[in-house]
């Protein structure tokens, strides 16, 4: 072996030895990209951790708290903030809606991925749904069944059920929120604060959380609600005395609730609400993110989501294909409410919607 071969030899065993031990070593403590979550840290923190064992590529994640999460902001003020100087390079939100206003403001940077569907995407392709739950009746099983159980959202307002029914504060609440936004897309503003009047007049539970709405239920503080599924799906899998069905998704429930005639108006379908992850504009580590964001969008970490929290839908067409029937709970693709599919609708009626809210309930705390 002459002396070139040798020097070439000791060189790459000294590049792999610096490449596999010294620039870990030396980069720990200095991540190359950076995560806000607004999920659990109980699900992001798998799923980055097999990330990094497998492209050796440094994350750190900043996890939202409760509260934020809870109001429907999570982390996206905080973008919004920096956004001369992005710190984060996605964004992984438990509200469409917030991550949506992000896109607005020209804050977010489009991508595309062939795992997802395009039902759970934002307009533009702007953020896509890595996950996702909708809005359902919750009720007591001791009291209901899923033949005498409202099948709407509207029945709130129904005096029958009078002090016996609870839904999240939707001024304080950002899933009750984008509930009462479908509303005024579904019927004009007037129609729409009426029932919101009558909610209010009905002595509503009002928790502040979709959470506390299912203890109520589960308690028999309350004889139903109307909560996100992964809350009541929960409740159920801890034993508790509930059962649930999809919000407004049986033909004419919207109507049948409201007493008119099936022709007067659409039903209002049901509110989906994807975990939105999006790529965030003038980020600092580009290369990387579309790295980190393919591995996202791969079935296996949809399925090591699923593992983590089975409350989650997967989005991913390889595990559910149209949704179709989750867990013996029937959800009917046609019937959902992407958000991307009536931003239009919802961007004229929010005003009027949340006017409503204030006047109705006592303001917003917390406003999207």
């Amino acid at each position: 072996m002459n002396a070139l071969a040798i020097v070439v030899g000791v060189i790459g065993v000294v590049a792999a030895l610096f490449w596999f031990i010294i620039w870990p070593i030396f980069t720990r403590g200095a991540p190359s990209l950076v995560i806000y979550s607004d999920l659990p840290r109980e699900i992001v923190d798998p799923i980055i951790h097999k990330f990094e064992s497998q492209r050796k590529i440094h994350v750190r994640v900043v996890y939202a708290d409760k509260e934020s999460v809870n109001s429907g902001v999570g982390l996206s003020d905080r973008i919004r903030k920096e956004s001369a100087k992005p710190i984060a390079d996605i964004y992984w939100s438990a509200c469409p809606v917030a991550v949506e206003q992000l896109r607005r403001d020209s804050l977010l940077e489009p991508h595309t991925n062939t795992t997802i569907d395009r039902m759970f995407a934002g307009p533009q392709a702007m953020w896509w749904g890595l996950g996702t739950r909708v809005r359902v009746i919750v009720w007591n099983k001791n009291r209901l069944n899923r033949n005498t159980a409202p099948k709407s959202m509207c029945a709130l307002a129904r005096p029958e059920w009078m002090s016996r029914c609870a839904m999240a504060d939707p001024s304080k609440n950002g899933s009750s929120r984008y509930h009462v936004w479908l509303l005024f897309t579904t019927m004009t503003p007037s129609e729409a604060r009426h029932i919101l009047e009558q909610i209010k007049q009905n002595r509503v539970q009002l928790p502040d959380t979709d959470n506390g709405v299912v203890d109520a239920v589960a308690s028999g503080k309350a004889d139903w609600g109307v909560a996100d599924s992964d809350d009541a799906y929960r409740a159920m899998q801890q034993g508790k005395p509930v059962d649930y069905a999809v919000s407004d998704q049986v033909n004419y429930s919207t109507q049948d609730a409201l007493g008119v005639p099936h022709g007067a108006m659409p039903t209002m379908g049901t509110p989906l609400l994807s975990y939105a992850m999006a790529l965030v504009h003038n980020r600092p580590h580009v290369r990387d993110t579309y790295d980190l964001a393919g591995f996202l969008y791969t079935d296996g970490v949809a399925a090591d989501m699923q593992e983590a929290d089975p409350a989650i839908i997967p989005t991913s067409m390889a595990i559910v294909t149209g949704l179709g029937e989750s867990r013996g709970h029937i959800i009917n693709p046609d019937d959902l409410r992407p958000l991307a599919g009536t931003i239009a609708a919802i961007s004229d009626s929010q005003p009027e919607a949340d006017k409503a809210i204030q006047e109705v309930f006592g303001g917003i705390d917390q406003g999207l």
